[in-house]
């Protein structure tokens, strides 16, 4: 009888230790913003808009308590967008690069992120048009709060900022161009860690 009270002691001490965010850091993360900016190709320029599909798949390690360091990548598609009031065909940028993540205390949800980013995308023509790839630079900020789901994992919303500069040239003609985006968005995020 001692020895079932003793086990039953240990059990609810073990499960009172609160949890941590800490060790091996995984997240997936998907939602949908706004993505806006500019192109220019020779001396023509326009406005680009659209509703973009963004992503974040990233992999890290807990360095000192709540810092997370690590590399991912912060993604969009835009399937429809717009260049100067006239539709196209989608746009698919990857910024793939390190990042850094912050949980303000190690134990609860709230975090704050960023990440420097080497892009590349595909720019599609619409009905078989000229399509571009190109490559670039980008930056990726981002605050969320996560709801512990079991000991190690945690959903949750992430609200982020990325800005992505592409310099492309045309599959068809040789046409160099620029594309620069800024995309708010907000992600549903499922964390390992």
């Amino acid at each position: 009888m001692r020895s079932v009270f003793l086990l039953l002691c240990w059990v609810t001490v073990a499960s009172a230790e609160p949890r941590e965010h800490a060790g091996l850091h995984l997240r997936l993360g998907v939602g949908s913003g706004y993505a806006t900016g500019s192109t220019s190709v020779d001396d023509l320029s326009a406005d680009v808009t659209g509703v973009p599909i963004a992503t974040e798949i990233s992999v890290g390690t807990t360095i000192a308590p709540g810092l997370v360091v690590g590399g991912g990548t912060f993604s969009m598609i835009v399937p429809s967008p717009s260049y100067g009031g006239m539709s196209s065909g989608a746009n698919h940028i990857s910024g793939t690069g390190p990042f850094v993540d912050y949980y303000l205390d190690p134990h609860a949800g709230t975090h704050l992120q960023a990440a420097l980013l080497f892009t590349a995308g595909y720019l599609q023509g619409k009905d078989g048009g000229e399509s571009s790839t190109g490559f670039g630079v980008g930056a990726e900020i981002g605050a969320g709060y996560e709801w512990w789901l079991s000991d190690t994992w945690s959903i949750g919303p992430i609200a982020r900022v990325a800005y992505y500069r592409l310099y492309a040239t045309s599959s068809d003609t040789n046409t160099k161009s620029t594309l620069g985006l800024v995309v708010p968005s907000v992600l549903v995020a499922l964390t390992y860690h």
